[in-house]
């Protein structure tokens, strides 16, 4: 949780401004993206929980991380020319909005009573010390090297460990 909060929501925060101020996207340009974002996430969550009933959430987190990984990779790259930039919003959107039922299904197939409601209460809070910790982290970067990018490139060191990470969780099923 603290890894997908340094990465995804600083993403979010960023990304306009990212996309005009260095791919001279417009204001409306960016708006079709978060529309992109918005409908994609909709159904995201849905789409990768019922992949998680028969993968193992596991394995659905990190194809949610990975979803991160390019979107995130793809904009430090220089790919949000054109129709890529649709790609990029499909994958973010595919990655950011599936976390919030993921992880308590996880927990709740892993743990029981007491204890899962005392790591999803942690693992809140570490979602959101990551993503304070990210959107101060990219901010310091974007004003150290005037440039998003590097603030992209620790969102995606963030989410490549976070995809390590999930190689080390249970693969627990109901």
């Amino acid at each position: 949780m603290f890894f997908h909060g340094f990465a995804c929501v600083p993403f979010q925060n960023y990304f306009s401004s990212f996309l005009v101020a260095e791919y001279g996207y417009r204001v409306v340009e960016t708006a079709t993206a978060w529309k992109i974002i918005g409908v994609v996430g909709m159904f995201s969550g849905f789409l990768m929980g019922w992949l998680g009933d028969r993968i193992t959430i596991r394995w659905s987190l990190m194809i949610s991380l990975i979803l991160l990984l390019i979107s995130t990779l793809m904009l430090i790259v220089g790919l949000a020319q054109g129709y890529w930039i649709w790609l990029i919003a499909i994958c973010f959107g595919m990655a950011f909005y599936p976390i919030f039922g993921l992880v308590p299904a996880f927990i709740a197939r892993n743990f029981s009573g007491a204890r899962a409601s005392r790591i999803f209460g942690l693992g809140n809070v570490g979602l959101g010390v990551g993503a304070a910790l990210g959107n101060v982290a990219g901010g310091a970067l974007k004003t150290a090297t005037g440039s998003f990018v590097s603030s992209y490139t620790l969102f995606l060191a963030a989410a490549l460990v976070g995809c390590v990470l999930c190689l080390y969780l249970n693969d627990a099923r109901d």
